[in-house]
């Protein structure tokens, strides 16, 4: 198939058209490299390259093959500054180095201009014991700690992360305890209950700071022997300024794996778990282990009438796993009802042991006249501290049962649901302005609930769509002139409306600004000072040229009608005679039009 010349000509011109505004960068200030100055080998660290420029999109920056040092952009990161009309890109990438030595950064480029290279140091990790004198000591390591190496099955344990550190300070560290305790029923102790001081100590030769970073207490209801597996610590730390390292200290930041050489971890810790002694144990256990438990229980009446309700207040207190304890067992007769209750626990920590209280209490209806004596309630627990089992007892109780008025004396056996003691007990069914809700009705069809569930995201959305429209108008300014430029209009054009009948030059004045802030955004450079046969061949060139082969943006009627307006304000501006409110009217419409016509193209 042959093609002509026109046709060759004209797909050179438009790939030209093409790559040339994605090739055009503006010209590179400076480029800078920040990178740490020791790392570790095959750990992971970052790299940072800033490309300064004085306008426009800043170019990325080419990095040559480097032997033994692996090298890959972070995707979906972006950040620019601006400052003094100097446009930084931040390019970030992530690096490893795979071998020990030194690595000279050089040959770093950014429309060729050059990066002043930087140096790395690559080691070897040395991991080890940290209370091992044979092995190197690093400045910063963790290390757990638990009151007893064996317990009974279900009784307390306490465990203490303590942190070392030296010539360091802590940066937005963390671990993963919660994770790692969860299985023994850990129980986290607020940090304001636990010592805060710190010691100076001695390991391996070397002066540590030790603080008590966490304190849990762990109930263990598995017997047999009990790992605590290794907590991990994360984060950064900073060096301090007696370090030597000034810039470190105020502005830098290390991860604690790379610092370490390796993930900086505790020494699992054994714990040997008794199980409970099967020898006198009671028939109704609870499940409690621990010490100085209470036990309480109270009628609210001994005297009550058929139907009537009345509470029993039932109350467990003591050192221990509150959670562990079961429901006391009520051996009442049939004919008292008891309803399902609530179940309250709180717990405190106070003087190294967790204290807690379980409240129950029952709402009970007699439907049987007569005098009953009421069977006692029993409440057992294993003591650790002697290792002995121990039952609480509280009743018999006496209750006296009236007839009640117009009463029968029959009753309902089997499970009753749960009711809720309000202080008022029963009252009248009302039977006027009742608004019935559909409990079956969840909160999914609720239209509260997905006005609520979607604002957050809908306000995400929203941040999103601006922070890519000002990136899109940072990298092209040309579409942010016009958008400046649209909106500059009609601030114009309704100026021009309130000086239509003053005398003098503002109402042309006006009208001309709009006509060249809106072209000079169009054609991308100054139109104002040009003369008439200039301005009309730069229109002709921009919007009526198709060599391209495509479509004129603007007819020749139109072009015709933009250099009448400009020579009819000239008239009227200088020849007074041409000069009335009418023609003002008329010019100002023709204006209207005209720009509306330029700002669609």
């Amino acid at each position: 198939m042959r093609y002509s010349r026109i046709a060759v000509l004209s797909a050179i011109h438009v790939l030209l058209q093409v790559l040339m505004p994605a090739a055009s960068f503006a010209g590179v200030l400076e480029v800078n490299i920040l990178v740490p100055d020791r790392v570790v080998v095959g750990s992971i660290f970052e790299m940072e390259i800033r490309v300064t420029v004085d306008a426009g999109r800043p170019p990325q920056p080419e990095i040559p093959g480097m032997d033994g040092l692996v090298i890959s952009p972070v995707t979906g990161f972006h950040s620019t500054q601006i400052i003094n009309n100097r446009i930084t890109q931040i390019f970030r990438y992530s690096c490893r180095a795979t071998k020990e030595g030194t690595y000279s950064l050089k040959g770093i480029t950014a429309e060729n201009k050059p990066a002043a290279p930087k140096t790395i140091q690559a080691i070897k990790a040395t991991a080890g014991n940290p209370q091992d004198p044979g092995k190197p000591h690093p400045p910063i390591f963790v290390e757990a700690e638990v009151d007893k190496k064996e317990i009974w099955q279900g009784s307390q344990l306490t465990y203490d992360l303590y942190l070392y550190r030296r010539d360091v300070t802590p940066r937005r560290l963390g671990a993963n305890l919660e994770d790692v305790l969860k299985p023994f029923g850990a129980v986290k102790v607020d940090d304001s209950l636990i010592p805060r001081g710190r010691q100076v100590v001695t390991v391996g030769g070397n002066k540590y700071e030790k603080t008590l970073a966490a304190r849990y207490v762990l109930f263990p209801l598995e017997p047999g022997e009990l790992t605590i597996p290794p907590v991990r610590l994360r984060g950064e730390v900073v060096a301090s300024r007696n370090s030597g390292d000034l810039f470190n200290a105020f502005f830098g930041g290390v991860d604690i794996d790379q610092l370490n050489g390796g993930p900086v971890l505790t020494q699992p810790i054994k714990v040997k778990v008794n199980p409970l002694p099967e020898e006198g144990k009671p028939k109704g256990f609870s499940g409690a282990v621990g010490q100085s438990f209470t036990f309480s229980c109270e009628l609210s009446k001994r005297q009550v009438n058929v139907g009537e309700t009345f509470t029993m207040a039932l109350r467990i207190k003591g050192s221990g796993n509150i959670n562990s304890i079961k429901q006391p067992e009520l051996n009442f007769p049939d004919w008292i009802e008891v309803y399902d209750t609530e179940r309250k626990a709180a717990d405190r920590y106070n003087d190294d042991r967790l204290i807690g209280e379980v409240a129950y209490d029952y709402v009970l209806i007699a439907r049987k006249e007569g005098k009953v004596i009421l069977n006692p309630i029993e409440f057992s627990y294993f003591g650790s501290a002697d290792g002995k089992y121990v039952t609480l007892k509280q009743g018999p109780f006496s209750l006296e049962v009236l007839p009640g008025q117009g009463q029968g004396v029959t009753y309902l056996q089997g499970r009753r649901k749960r009711i809720r003691v309000t202080g008022e007990d029963f009252r009248h069914i009302r039977t006027n302005n009742v608004r019935l809700a559909d409990e079956s009705r969840t909160a999914l069809r609720s239209p509260f609930f997905w006005s609520v569930f979607s604002a957050p995201w809908l306000c995400l959305a929203g941040v999103a769509f601006k922070r890519r429209r000002e990136d899109y108008l940072l990298r092209n300014p040309q579409v942010s002139e016009r958008i400046r430029a649209r909106g500059s209009i009609r601030n114009r054009l309704a100026a021009s409306e309130k000086r239509v009948g003053e005398p003098g030059t503002a109402f042309f004045n006006e009208i001309e600004n709009a006509l060249h802030e809106i072209l000079s955004a169009q054609l991308g450079e100054p139109t104002r000072g040009k003369t008439r046969d200039q301005l009309q061949q730069i229109l002709r060139d921009h919007f009526l040229s198709n060599r391209t082969g495509q479509k004129s943006r603007m007819s020749e009627e139109a072009l015709s009608s933009w250099i009448d307006l400009l020579e009819q304000l000239d008239l009227m501006r200088f020849s007074p005679g041409a000069d009335d409110i009418s023609q003002r009217r008329n010019l100002l419409e023709e204006a209207r039009k005209i720009l509306l016509e330029v700002k669609n193209l």
